[in-house]
């Protein structure tokens, strides 16, 4: 029975933390905002699946979950799909990035999801310079295995989440993350085995990939 003197962030949290046998964490689609990343410190050790997606996170939020992240020795998987990261959310999960070291897997797509002029629902990517700022740090990662920050092809998923009624749309493949990516794979000691940053396929230097994964 939730305790009406207090949140409902630090409720969630609380409950989570009562079970030390509970290994994920799902606070998804609940638009429950930053307040409720100022709680994860009392997130039991037990847990390894953090999922914060549609959360309604903004870069202070997105701040909080890194600098959680950057110390946490227990998760290998955080899911933020559909939150507001922009170009200073990237810089926080670049430098969570390099600093931790038990992450596998992280999730970051459909980002800015709000409604456009024609009230259709949008999903806007990152910028350029928020995920070349990622795939720096790539550099200095040696644990991570999977990042997806732009989703794949609309027909892989099923409605209503990426439902092409909706108005989602894929961005168009960037030619200069492609190379940013490229790059740190191939300068460094990464356990990196899937990227989704769009369809490599539509990259103009696509055969250059064969000798990155090589």
């Amino acid at each position: 029975r939730l305790n009406q003197s207090l949140s409902l962030e630090s409720e969630v949290i609380r409950y989570a933390s009562t079970d030390c046998s509970v290994w994920r964490i799902n606070l998804g689609c609940n638009n429950l905002g930053d307040k409720v990343t100022e709680h994860l410190h009392l997130l039991p050790e037990t847990v390894t699946d953090l999922d914060v997606s549609a959360c309604g996170l903004h870069t202070p939020g997105i701040g909080n979950i890194c600098k959680f992240m950057s110390s946490s020795k227990t998760i290998v998987r955080l899911i933020m799909w559909g939150n507001n990261i922009n170009d200073d959310g990237a810089v926080h999960i670049s430098e969570m990035l390099k600093q931790n070291d038990t992450l596998k897997e992280l999730v970051i797509f459909n980002n800015h999801i709000g409604i456009d002029n024609n009230g259709l629902i949008k999903a806007d990517p990152l910028t350029t310079k928020g995920k070349v700022c990622i795939a720096d740090a790539l550099r200095y990662n040696s644990t991570l295995q999977m990042i997806a920050i732009d989703c794949p092809r609309l027909q892989n998923y099923k409605a209503p989440f990426l439902d092409p009624s909706l108005g989602l749309a894929l961005p168009r493949f960037d030619p200069e993350v492609g190379k940013a990516f490229r790059t740190a794979l191939e300068e460094s000691k990464t356990a990196i085995e899937s990227i989704q940053i769009g369809d490599i396929v539509d990259d103009p230097n696509f055969n250059q990939w064969e000798t990155t994964l090589q």
